[in-house]
């Protein structure tokens, strides 16, 4: 067992290992395509005063699992890399 995942429900252990490192580089990867399709629409989505906070409500949260997942690959990517657990 490396650790016990959240997001999967799961212990992340030997087997599941690159089942979990996959699904960091997803979640990476789909919350930069929404930031850049929320930024592209940029004008449209501040037409009005109120669609400042829609704004704000759809690339925070995109921008915090931009964030998150990056770190979470780094640290993964590194106990990888040394051949060693989170824990």
């Amino acid at each position: 067992m490396d650790h016990h995942c959240e997001w999967v429900g799961n212990c992340i252990g030997q087997y599941n290992s690159k089942i979990y490192f996959h699904l960091l580089v997803n979640v990476f990867v789909h919350s930069l395509m929404g930031t850049f399709v929320i930024i592209y629409n940029y004008d449209y989505l501040l037409d009005t005063s109120t669609n400042v906070v829609y704004f704000c409500i759809t690339i925070l949260p995109n921008v915090y699992a931009i964030y998150e997942s990056y770190r979470l690959i780094q640290d993964f990517g590194q106990s990888i890399k040394n051949n060693q657990t989170l824990i």
